[in-house]
């Protein structure tokens, strides 16, 4: 497969092979699906689109996840989000540039409370506090035999 330009189908992906940089290649079957292939290995699918003049590359998934009709399917539902003039990638984070520094803070600490962060700060305090003594008490040693 000496093109970059193929059908995708489970067998031609199967047979593409890593390079020691990524390597990306088109569907001739669904415009703007593109599946790129990692230096480790990794397949990923990708709808590769201009989205007000700048390319914007949508993922989709990998391909031991996606079949490439599965691909084709999810890539066709993001094109006709974008022909209807909305974003992919900003409908799929959280934040955008209205968001202030206060409210990325107040959410980080939120995450941090609901998922036993303090207990695991209190864990990291009490071996910090242990790993101290025990620095303490070899110091003390020394300066002990140091004395003798």
């Amino acid at each position: 497969m000496e093109s970059n330009k193929f059908k995708f189908t489970k067998s031609n992906i199967e047979k593409l092979q890593p390079s020691n940089k990524r390597s990306y290649y088109y569907d001739t079957a669904e415009p703007n699906l593109m599946l790129q292939v990692t230096p480790n290995g990794t397949k990923t699918y990708y709808v590769y689109k201009r989205i007000q003049g700048r390319p914007v590359r949508t993922y989709l998934g990998t391909t031991d996840i996606l079949t490439p009709e599965m691909a084709r399917i999810k890539a066709n539902e993001v094109k006709v989000s974008i022909n209807k003039g909305e974003n992919p990638h900003k409908q799929s984070t959280k934040y955008n540039e209205d968001t202030t520094l206060q409210q990325l803070f107040d959410d980080f600490v939120k995450e941090w409370q609901e998922e036993g962060g303090d207990e695991i700060l209190q864990e990291m305090i009490q071996e910090r506090k242990s790993l101290s003594s025990q620095e303490d008490q070899k110091t003390e040693e020394k300066a002990e035999q140091k004395a003798e």
